[in-house]
Order: C-alpha cells, then structure tokens, then sequence
C-alpha cells in the first residue's frame, strides 16, 4: 500500500488541523516513540508531529506533497500575534528529519533562487508506504480544523506577515469575525448528486476536504452520489500593506473547491439538507469603478467586447480584471498569458488564438475603445483597493446574517445560499451595496 503512488500538485503544511482522537494521540504516541527526538520541548515537538501525521493523512488521499519551510529567517520573521508555540523552525526541521530518518516520510529538498527576485522552493514531504499503513488508523471524520490564532492578518508587498499595533477598527474586525466564525461552527456543508464521472475526476480534490471515506461512497441508479459532508472551516482576513487595501475573507472550504463541485454543495437547515443557489455580483470590480464616476453600470461589461463571440468573455473578463491590478501594459499581458495558459491549456487555441504580445494588446485597446472611461483606472494596481471595498460589503452581509442566525458561504464577490433563501439573501447583498456604494448592483443569480 502507498507503493506507485504519483504525487501531483502540493499544500501548504496546515497548521489548524486538529483532533480529539483517542486513535490520532495513540498513533502519534507510537511514531513519537520510534523517532530518534531529544532536547527540550518535547511536549511541543510531540504537537508539532500530531499535526504533521494530519497533514500527511491528507497527503495520502490527495496524491498531493505537502512544502514547509526550512529556512531560519522565515520563522524569525513571523511576528509575536501570528506565532504557533510548536511551529518554530527547530522544531519543524528535527520532527521532520526524524520522520525522513525512521522512514515515514521522504523528502523532496528545496533549491535556492538563482536571482534575488525569484523565489526559493519550498521543501516538499510524502508519506511513505510504512507510514500510509499507520495512517489507516486515522479516518477523515477524525480530522478537524481549528480558527487561527489571529483572524486579522497584515501583509506588507513581499506578502510577508507583518507586525501591526491594534486599534479600534481592527479590534472591531477581529470581534466581527468572532462572531461569524461561531456561527460556522454550527454550519454542516456537503456535496451531493455528483455524477459519477464529474466525482472520479475530482476524487483527490475532495479528498482533502471531506470526512467521509471516498472508497464507501455510493450511487444511485442514475449514478449520482450520496452525500459527501464537508469539513469545518474557518474564516480569516488578509489586508495588504495597510488596512485599507485587500480586506478579503479566507479559509473556507467553499472557496477552494472548484467551481465544477460547488454546483452539488448542499446546506442542512438543522432538519434536511437543503440545495444551494450562487449568487454573485456582476462584474463587481468594473461596476466599482463606473461608481466612482457616480455611474450605475448596467449590463455585461464583458459582453459588449466579445463581438458576439461569447467563448470569448471569459478571456475578457480575466484580461480587463488584470488591467486593472496591474501596474503597467506589460504585467497585464504577461499576467494573462501565464494565467489563460494555465486554466485553459486545451482550450485557449482554438477559442483566444496564439498568447502572443501582439494579439493579447488589440485586445486591451478593444477594452478602452468599448470602455473609454475606465483608462484612468487602468494599469494603476487598483485590484487591493477595490478588493478592500468589495470586502466591506462582504463583512455587512455575513453579519447581517449572524443577526439572523443563518450562515451563507462567500466567495469574495458572490455567496452561496439556500435556494429557498435566495430572494432573502438577494435582498440582503442589495442593501449592503448600495449602503456602500450607493446604488443597487445586478446580480447573477446559478
């Protein structure tokens, strides 16, 4: 078991995965016992190795490894309020060499940057068939996620945590997401009704997410699935630079599955599990900067640049967005032809044509022919600024869900609800924009 396996793909070591487990603290007991760990702290270490043993559980399911940082100036770096009493880098480096030592784990070294702006690898670390073995004892169900240590997070350009002296707004934030993450906690999330083929496909990916045993998944005689429940999952927010920049909510399980499975996402009201709706707002950040020019867009922004070829929107959308977070033409076009390579590699041929420099700028001069009055907007790094702005709707609409007691997921510019509360909901997001902004958006309504 474990023999053959291709890892594809990686994650961060998690640092919130926890459990309750008698079977979890018996099996890190066994494994603690069989390193070669000494010194002090070995209370923290046996921590450290209880949360690395969740990790490589999930590295099991997912095929995928699991990077950590070895470097020293890393963890000097994290400042006091995000810091984990058993991550440290002494602790981190000798658990895991040990665990590559006994032969649990292997370990895939990291390399060091060739230029000062490029950007070192992390160390990479699988479990091995000896240990996958032992990781049998832990089920899915077992595994669960706890709220971060600080739910306000600052960044500075290197998007290094920094330091930051509270004030009134962020203890406000901070108790906000107190309360929003405590209704989370009573919030129960599932995928159901996945067809078979569209489930294989993206087995590893829930893998990671769910507390079910993929393998006793079952189908109905239209082959589609029981119900998969989902992980608990907290939320953080992340500002850049200062704290009128970024804002955005993070963490949520809902905001990593693709958009193929959060078709079959399923709310429980507290008696059944009840379909969902996505309701997102339409083209919010162009809609964002038409309102700074006190104009009410209406219609699809994208649309109108497609010259009724609408496999072409998607590419408009993703190439307007990163005009306006990038600082100039040039980062623009290579932003999107890193990105349109990577999520449409199949497609983009035969839909965009070649990535070219060429190509890719007649495209940009059709965005400011179709919308001249967004050229003082563009190439400017708008994108933290307007991300701020789309954050505080965000946060007015979830706690005017904590005043209801009823939970709904975000996706940054949209939410996912109960299909019954849909009209609600919608109701909901229009008061919170226009308070905001001043006007009401459209919004799409899947």
């Amino acid at each position: 078991m474990g023999v053959g396996i291709k890892y594809s793909g990686s994650f961060t070591f998690n640092s919130q995965l926890t459990s309750v487990a008698e079977e979890v603290e018996k099996l890190t007991d066994f494994v603690f016992n069989q390193l070669n760990i000494n010194g002090r702290k070995l209370k923290e270490k046996r921590e450290f190795l209880k949360i690395l043993l969740l990790n490589l559980k999930l590295s099991s399911l997912s095929y995928k490894k699991i990077t950590y940082s070895r470097d020293k100036n890393y963890f000097r770096s994290i400042p006091e309020r995000y810091r984990i009493p058993f991550v440290s880098y002494h602790i981190a480096v000798q658990v895991n060499d040990a665990m590559n030592t006994a032969g649990f784990t292997k370990s895939y070294k990291a390399f060091k940057p060739l230029t000062k702006k490029a950007k070192a690898r992390r160390t990479m670390t699988t479990p091995t068939g000896k240990l996958i073995l032992l990781l049998d004892r832990i089920k899915p169900n077992m595994i669960e996620e706890s709220i971060r240590k600080e739910t306000i997070i600052l960044r500075n350009k290197e998007k290094k945590e920094v330091a930051y002296k509270d004030s009134r707004n962020t203890i406000k934030m901070r108790d906000e997401l107190q309360k929003i993450n405590q209704l989370r906690k009573d919030l129960k999330i599932c995928l159901h009704g996945i067809p078979k083929k569209i489930f294989e496909e993206h087995k590893l990916e829930i893998a990671r997410f769910t507390t079910e045993e993929l393998d006793k998944v079952t189908f109905d005689i239209e082959g589609k699935s029981s119900v998969i429940n989902l992980r608990k999952s907290y939320l953080h927010r992340v500002f850049n630079v200062n704290f009128q920049s970024g804002g955005r909510f993070y963490g949520a399980t809902e905001q990593t599955l693709k958009r193929e499975l959060r078709a079959f996402l399923k709310i429980h009201d507290g008696k059944t599990w009840r379909s969902t709706k996505t309701l997102d707002f339409q083209a919010l950040h162009v809609v964002l900067l038409y309102a700074r020019l006190g104009i009410a867009y209406k219609g699809d922004p994208y649309l109108i640049l497609c010259r009724k070829n609408k496999k072409m929107r998607k590419y408009y959308k993703l190439l307007v967005l990163m005009c306006i977070n990038a600082k100039c033409d040039k980062e623009a076009i290579r932003a999107f032809r890193n990105k349109v390579s990577k999520k449409y590699p199949f497609t983009y041929m035969k839909e965009f044509g070649k990535l070219e420099d060429k190509r890719i700028q007649n495209c940009i001069d059709e965005i400011k022919k179709k919308h001249p009055k967004l050229i003082p907007f563009l190439f400017k790094g708008m994108g933290n600024k307007l991300m701020y702005i789309d954050s505080k709707i965000a946060s007015k609409i979830m706690l005017c869900m904590v005043k209801l007691s009823k939970n709904c997921l975000c996706l940054h510019d949209g939410f996912i609800t109960q299909r019954r509360e849909a009209k609600h909901i919608i109701n909901i997001m229009q008061e919170a924009f226009k308070e905001t902004i001043g006007h009401k958006p459209q919004i799409e309504n899947t």
